[in-house]
This record gives C-alpha cells, structure tokens and sequence, in this order.
C-alpha cells in the first residue's frame, strides 16, 4: 500500500509541469485572442 501512494506522488509530482504548462498555454491564447 504505501509503495502504491508513493508511486502515485511521483507520477503527480512528474506531471506537475504539465499541467502548468497547459495552463499558461490556455491563458497565452486567451491573451492572442484580446489582441487580434
């Protein structure tokens, strides 16, 4: 059980920078949008 939950941080933590970078790509294109 807990080699599970510490595999399940590792997989959360790896993909973090992800999700941010998904995030500040929707927020770029909404910035592209307002200035065309």
């Amino acid at each position: 059980m807990p080699v599970t939950v510490a595999l399940m941080a590792g997989n959360r933590l790896r993909l973090q920078p992800l999700f941010i970078g998904f995030e500040l790509l929707k927020m770029l294109e909404r910035l592209n949008a307002e200035w065309a």
